[in-house]
């Protein structure tokens, strides 16, 4: 009888693995998924299974693709939970990805120039996955392109340049074109060695190109990632600066005369620097524009020139520069910084520091050898000047100086270590340049307090204050150092006592005993 039973149930265990089934156990059966059999316990209702999953093949397709990522789309398949999407770089297998009901996916961050294949199954909700796999669709992602696309005018006509790129077998240019709004595909240079294309045209004429490199591997061409759009057009006729001068506190004003007919606007380039190594631009569209007034700093110098430009899809194409004029800004605050510090009656203090003093005079008498080389006169005014561009540019020499270095006080410890380690913190920048103000004459003090913090917030900082006129003044070259332009006086001779800005940006820790104003 126990031989019958055992039959029984091993021909029902293996009747369960032919078809999906529902079944009330009585007895222990058992689930095979494939791999390995699963005890089912007496008593358990309803459990379902499966054999094996024979859909239909998905139909797959590239729905889109850019540089280094491709979107895959494919058909919907009845009984599918997921799919499989199987992934190929050349001939080699590459990764898989399992998508819950969904039929697109999008790949990112491919690897560049190289050949991918893709493919789809669908998969059972048991986890089974169909034998049948979907076409192979493949894409080759784009290769490094060119990276210095540039236009040059000349009198009559200009010329397109780019960098050779290396197992190329040419270059494709395109065109935009305005009526489309596209770039259109212009010129196929079927020469890799080729790196200009020479054009003649009129001035006032304005065009816009981009480039591709391309492979042609077993007669299939593969393109390179496009280069950034660039202006192209002969040169353009440079305005002329009627006049630039400041009509109120903080104001630029600059009056010119258009030279190009049809020109697109003008640019305005400014700068508080002795050159224009570093400056601000303001553009002011339209060909009839002759003036404009810019808010600026109040009581800076400034110089200003103006270029015209002629607009093409976004990009600029400029002519050259006028000659520069320069204007010394109206202020609330003062009425001449430069005035006011030329006034100062010099009272030269050395520190008592003999190795401090001899690199002070050092510092002193090379600030003077470089203003009397720009042309200029070492006036104090010049001379402050020089030693907040030495501190915020970073110019610092112990000039090979030895000796003692014991000090009276704790900023001339401060500015002795700054000079001879070439770093340190807001109070060394701040205190050397006391240093060298004070042992040219100028009385210079510290303080301490908080300023704005560029992610937010205040930060504890020290700086510098000169009394000039009755008001003191701000000057703060390790601050200057923070900023991008190291070679300008953002934070030279600011108004605190007269100016809310500043007021608000600048802080004391204790106003009623350390601040200059009470």
């Amino acid at each position: 009888m126990k031989r019958y039973l055992k039959l029984f149930l091993a021909i029902t265990a293996f009747a369960s693995m032919l078809s999906l089934s529902s079944i009330t156990a009585f007895a222990t059966v058992y689930y095979f998924d494939g791999t390995q059999y699963y005890e089912v316990e007496e008593g358990v209702d309803d459990y379902y299974y499966e054999d094996s999953f024979n859909a239909p093949a998905p139909v797959l397709s590239i729905l889109s693709a850019d540089d280094r990522s491709v979107t895959l789309s494919w058909t919907a398949v009845e009984g599918a939970e997921e799919y499989r999407i199987y992934v190929y770089e050349g001939s080699s297998y590459y990764s898989e990805y399992t998508m819950l009901n969904d039929t697109t996916y999008t790949l990112d961050y491919l690897n560049s120039d190289t050949y991918y294949s893709f493919a789809v199954t669908a998969v059972s909700e048991y986890g089974n996955e169909s034998p049948n796999l979907s076409n192979r669709v493949s894409y080759h992602t784009y290769f490094e392109g060119v990276s210095d696309f540039k236009s040059t005018a000349k009198d009559n006509g200009y010329v397109l340049s780019w960098s050779k790129l290396s197992n190329v077998n040419g270059y494709i240019i395109y065109k935009y074109n305005p009526s489309s709004k596209q770039y259109e595909e212009f010129k196929d240079i079927n020469d890799k060695n080729k790196t200009s294309l020479k054009f003649k045209s009129k001035s006032g004429q304005a065009f816009a190109y981009k480039i591709k490199a391309y492979k042609d591997i077993d007669s299939v061409r593969y393109f390179s990632e496009e280069s950034n759009a660039v202006a192209a057009g002969a040169k353009l006729k440079a305005p002329t600066v009627k006049s630039v001068y400041s009509s109120k506190a903080g104001v630029l004003n600059v009056k010119w005369q258009g030279n190009q007919r049809n020109a697109s606007g003008y640019e305005i380039v400014y700068t508080s620097f002795d050159n224009f190594d570093y400056y601000r631009t303001y553009q002011v569209k339209g060909k009839s524009a002759k003036s404009k007034a810019i808010k600026v700093r109040e009581g800076i110098p400034y110089k200003v020139k103006v270029r015209s430009y002629i607009e093409v899809d976004g990009k600029m194409l400029y002519s050259p520069s006028s000659s520069s004029l320069s204007c010394y800004t109206k202020s609330t605050y003062s009425k001449n910084i430069k005035g006011m510090l030329n006034k100062l009656k010099l009272k030269p203090k050395k520190t008592g520091c003999e190795k401090l003093d001899k690199i002070a005079q050092r510092i002193v008498d090379d600030t003077k050898k470089s203003i009397k080389k720009s042309g200029k006169k070492a006036t104090t005014y010049e001379m402050v000047r020089g030693f907040y561009a030495y501190i915020a540019q970073e110019k610092f020499s112990t000039y090979g100086i030895k000796g003692e270095t014991n000090t009276n006080a704790f900023y001339q410890s401060a500015a002795l270590r700054v000079l001879e380690t070439k770093q340190g913190s807001c109070v060394d920048y701040n205190s050397l340049f006391k240093v060298l103000c004070e042992y040219y004459g100028v009385k210079c003090d510290l303080y301490s307090g908080t300023v704005s913090a560029q992610g937010g917030g205040r930060t504890i900082h020290t700086w510098t204050l000169i009394k000039l006129g009755g008001d003191y003044y701000i000057f703060d070259p390790r601050l200057q150092r923070y900023t991008s332009n190291n070679k300008g006086f953002t934070y030279f001779a600011l108004p605190h006592s007269k100016s809310s800005h500043y007021a608000n940006m600048y802080r004391y820790y204790d106003a009623q005993s350390t601040s200059p104003y009470n």
